[in-house]
């Protein structure tokens, strides 16, 4: 798969899969397509993160941003979705009711040949894998690229604020 810094990504979703899990990439520009797919492809906004990979984006995107997360993802080795309240700048499709935004922090390494592109990514994770999902591929004028070479970690840390503000970790 070729990614060139600047392309135009109008209507380009890449697919990447491990196993029997799949997940759906695609620049968080393209609003329209990401309402369309979610009225299609009838996932939640607990299947929605917002990829990122410089701590300092987390301040466009969360009202607050608690000292201890900002410590964990300093030191991280791995990957860290982050399910935190006071999410800002993104689709309300990615918001859950209790205004708690879900978004993955990974280091460039961790991106691979996405870490190269200039806009924020969006990533849905699919229930039932890709090929079950018979609406992606009657979607028009989407063009859908998939690389094996292209792996998404989908083990990885989980950060969560509790409804009484208090942060929970756990492996996934």
């Amino acid at each position: 798969m070729e990614i060139r810094q600047n392309r135009d990504w109008k209507n380009k979703v890449w697919t990447i899969s491990q196993g029997k899990k799949s997940c759906l990439v695609f620049s968080l520009k393209e609003l329209a397509l990401f309402e369309r797919l979610q009225q299609q492809g009838g996932f939640s906004a607990d299947q929605c993160y917002l990829l990122v990979n410089e701590i300092g984006l987390l301040n466009i995107y969360f009202h607050e941003v608690p000292e201890t997360s900002l410590d964990i993802l300093e030191f991280t080795d791995r990957p860290v979705a982050l399910r935190l309240n006071g999410g800002r700048n993104v689709p309300a499709g990615m918001m859950a009711e209790d205004d708690r935004l879900n978004a993955f922090f990974m280091k460039a390494e961790h991106f691979g040949a996405l870490a190269r592109v200039q806009h924020p990514l969006v990533l849905v994770e699919l229930k039932g894998g890709i090929s079950g999902q018979a609406w992606l591929q009657a979607e028009q004028n989407l063009l859908i690229l998939q690389d094996d070479s292209l792996r998404f970690p989908f083990k990885r840390r989980e950060v969560a604020m509790g409804t009484n503000g208090d942060i929970k970790i756990k492996d996934l």
